[in-house]
């Protein structure tokens, strides 16, 4: 099993797990798509080198809780690899950053730096297994932004985000511009707690459309018959990869509005 693969077609596949974290590891290849163009095993331990690994809360860009109430600052301690596995811990601690106090900490994985080194991709499947977490109030995420970006303008591709503690569903989203910020997307319905086995979590990205799936199931399909305007920016640029779990606070429309007592954490292992 390889943790994380793009195949050209194009192909990508990724893989996390988590308790209160995430694991990345790989899924078999998908037949349309042979050719491997990039991918990450986990199989070196403490081995970040293809990713960059963020540290902050947003604000330095003038986006403080990156626009959306989170609750938690991201530190590189919180991503680990070991055993073939890449794991995000979502920690209850209190941490200081730039004056501002935090009660909890997680981690956040970019596939391109700033500088625009790293990885980058146009089309194919992007595809990982993961264990989500369980907690209330925790929210992962794999999804794709736009390099260069300037968001919505240039569309955001949520390949999976969940939203429960033992969650049974998860989202499949695309967010684009068309006389001011739009979305479009649907939720997959499991008949088992997602957070208690790995499953695979997959796009399917061409010009003409995406498409979303669980283990093989297709559960949504977006092309530019289906945006407002027939809006469709997912052809203009390359995309990269993000990793990330936060935490949903009370103000946060994704998981706060759900959820809106502060998140719980299991007591960690003895």
């Amino acid at each position: 099993m390889k943790a994380l693969s793009i195949f050209q077609g194009r192909w990508a596949r990724l893989v996390v797990a988590t308790g209160m974290g995430w694991l990345l590891q790989t899924t078999p290849a998908q037949a349309q798509c042979t050719q491997l163009v990039w991918q990450d095993e986990f199989d070196t331990p403490g081995d970040l080198s293809k990713w960059q690994v963020y540290e902050g809360d947003g604000c330095e860009t003038g986006n403080c809780n990156f626009g959306n109430a989170e609750l938690q600052v991201y530190r590189p301690g919180n991503a680990t690899v070991t055993g073939g596995v890449l794991n995000i811990a979502t920690r209850y601690e209190n941490t200081v950053v730039g004056g501002r106090t935090y009660n909890y900490t997680s981690a956040k994985l970019y596939s391109k730096q700033a500088s625009g080194a790293l990885q980058t991709f146009k089309y194919g499947r992007i595809e990982a297994r993961m264990k989500l977490p369980s907690a209330q109030g925790v929210w992962p995420a794999f999804w794709m932004l736009a390099d260069p970006g300037n968001w919505p303008t240039t569309g955001e591709i949520d390949i999976m985000e969940a939203k429960h503690k033992n969650p049974t569903s998860v989202s499949g989203t695309i967010h684009y511009d068309a006389g001011g910020w739009r979305y479009s997307g649907r939720d997959y319905t499991s008949a088992v707690d997602l957070s208690q086995a790995f499953h695979v979590y997959a796009v399917e990205w061409s010009p003409e459309k995406i498409q979303w799936f669980v283990d093989g199931v297709l559960f949504n399909t977006a092309s530019p018959n289906t945006t407002v305007g027939g809006s469709w920016p997912f052809n203009d640029n390359n995309f990269y990869i993000i990793l990330n779990a936060a935490v949903g606070g009370p103000g946060t429309g994704f998981t706060g509005y759900q959820n809106p007592t502060p998140p719980t954490f299991p007591p960690p292992p003895k």
